[in-house]
Protein backbone atom coordinates (compact mmCIF):
# COMPACT_ATOMS: atom_id res chain seq x y z
CA UNK A 1 0.00 0.00 0.00
CA UNK A 2 2.58 2.45 1.00
CA UNK A 3 4.95 1.95 -2.28
CA UNK A 4 1.83 2.77 -4.51
CA UNK A 5 1.29 5.71 -2.59
CA UNK A 6 4.96 7.01 -3.46
CA UNK A 7 4.05 5.99 -6.79
CA UNK A 8 1.68 8.46 -7.11
CA UNK A 9 3.28 11.25 -5.65
CA UNK A 10 5.94 10.70 -8.22
CA UNK A 11 3.74 10.51 -10.98
CA UNK A 12 1.48 13.81 -9.61
CA UNK A 13 5.62 15.82 -9.86
CA UNK A 14 5.58 15.09 -13.38
CA UNK A 15 1.95 16.10 -14.74
CA UNK A 16 2.31 19.36 -12.99
CA UNK A 17 3.37 21.87 -15.81
CA UNK A 18 5.32 24.64 -14.92
CA UNK A 19 4.30 28.12 -14.60
CA UNK A 20 5.99 31.15 -16.63
CA UNK A 21 7.00 33.52 -15.07
CA UNK A 22 7.72 36.99 -15.81
CA UNK A 23 9.58 39.07 -13.60
CA UNK A 24 9.33 43.10 -14.13
CA UNK A 25 11.91 44.18 -10.79
CA UNK A 26 15.48 43.16 -11.91
CA UNK A 27 16.09 43.89 -7.96
CA UNK A 28 14.33 40.49 -6.40
CA UNK A 29 16.92 37.80 -5.13
CA UNK A 30 16.34 34.64 -6.97
CA UNK A 31 14.91 32.27 -4.39
CA UNK A 32 15.50 28.24 -4.15
CA UNK A 33 11.61 27.87 -5.05
CA UNK A 34 12.71 28.72 -8.56
CA UNK A 35 15.19 26.04 -8.87
CA UNK A 36 14.28 24.23 -12.63
CA UNK A 37 12.36 26.79 -13.76
CA UNK A 38 13.06 29.17 -16.90
CA UNK A 39 12.13 32.71 -16.29
CA UNK A 40 11.76 35.37 -18.41
CA UNK A 41 13.58 38.84 -16.96
CA UNK A 42 11.81 41.87 -18.92
CA UNK A 43 14.84 43.88 -20.53
CA UNK A 44 12.96 47.33 -21.31
CA UNK A 45 12.07 46.63 -25.04
CA UNK A 46 12.26 42.47 -25.00
CA UNK A 47 12.39 39.77 -22.29
CA UNK A 48 15.56 37.33 -21.74
CA UNK A 49 14.73 33.80 -20.86
CA UNK A 50 16.82 32.69 -17.49
CA UNK A 51 17.06 29.09 -16.67
CA UNK A 52 17.41 29.02 -12.64
CA UNK A 53 19.79 26.57 -11.05
CA UNK A 54 21.55 25.94 -7.99
CA UNK A 55 24.55 28.50 -8.56
CA UNK A 56 22.38 31.49 -9.31
CA UNK A 57 20.33 30.92 -6.24
CA UNK A 58 20.92 34.43 -3.72
CA UNK A 59 21.65 36.52 -6.71
CA UNK A 60 19.60 39.50 -7.99
CA UNK A 61 18.01 38.66 -11.74
CA UNK A 62 19.50 42.02 -12.62
CA UNK A 63 22.90 40.36 -12.82
CA UNK A 64 21.82 38.00 -15.48
CA UNK A 65 19.44 40.76 -17.92
CA UNK A 66 22.26 43.56 -19.30
CA UNK A 67 20.59 46.34 -21.07
CA UNK A 68 23.00 48.00 -22.42
CA UNK A 69 24.50 46.75 -26.13
CA UNK A 70 28.16 45.87 -25.91
CA UNK A 71 30.87 48.04 -27.49
CA UNK A 72 32.55 46.84 -30.14
CA UNK A 73 35.61 48.54 -32.06
CA UNK A 74 37.07 46.86 -36.00
CA UNK A 75 40.47 48.02 -36.37
CA UNK A 76 41.41 49.69 -39.50
CA UNK A 77 43.82 48.07 -41.74
CA UNK A 78 47.06 49.33 -42.88
CA UNK A 79 47.35 50.60 -46.11
CA UNK A 80 50.21 48.46 -47.99
CA UNK A 81 50.91 51.80 -50.35
CA UNK A 82 52.67 54.02 -47.42
CA UNK A 83 55.32 56.27 -48.22
CA UNK A 84 59.09 55.02 -47.56
CA UNK A 85 62.06 57.20 -47.44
Amino acid sequence: MLINVFKAKSNEKSLVKKKKFFIFNKSQVILKFFLGYTINIYKGNLYRKLLINKYLVGFKYGCFSHTRKPNTYVLKKKSTNSFKR
